[in-house]
């Protein structure tokens, strides 16, 4: 699947994440079980799994990585396994808090470029861009 991808999209470092997410977190969750046998109840406990799963701290990285899942799911189905047709469909995810948007004055701007010359001057461009 990750192959065939690559060949089609451009975008490596979404291939890059997906293939992390599925070493780390799908592969060790769903073992070595026939991809036949999983069903909606599978995708429930793999949300439950990786809220408990030491090392994720954030609802965000829980979603992403259930999308990774569901995104596997429906690579299946395209190729005929046999899946049932919701086994990711109403799976009651994390809330994740909205992210807060920060528009700087232009004075705030200056000042933290100039706080950025002091420490890093090859830097402060990005600061200005």
């Amino acid at each position: 699947m990750m192959t065939r991808r690559r060949k089609r999209k451009n975008n490596a470092n979404s291939s890059d994440t997906y293939e992390g997410h599925l070493r780390s977190h799908i592969l060790p969750f769903a073992g070595h079980r026939p991809a036949g046998n999983l069903r909606r109840p599978d995708s429930m406990a793999f949300v439950d799994y990786l809220l408990d799963k030491q090392g994720i701290d954030s609802a965000c990285t829980v979603v992403q990585i259930f999308k990774t899942w569901r995104i596997l799911m429906h690579c299946m189905l395209d190729e005929d396994v046999p899946l049932p047709p919701n086994i990711v469909a109403r799976i009651e995810l994390p809330d994740v808090p909205p992210r807060v948007k920060v528009a700087l004055s232009p004075g705030q701007v200056a000042a933290v470029a100039a706080a950025m010359r002091r420490v890093a001057p090859h830097y402060e461009v990005l600061i200005w861009l």
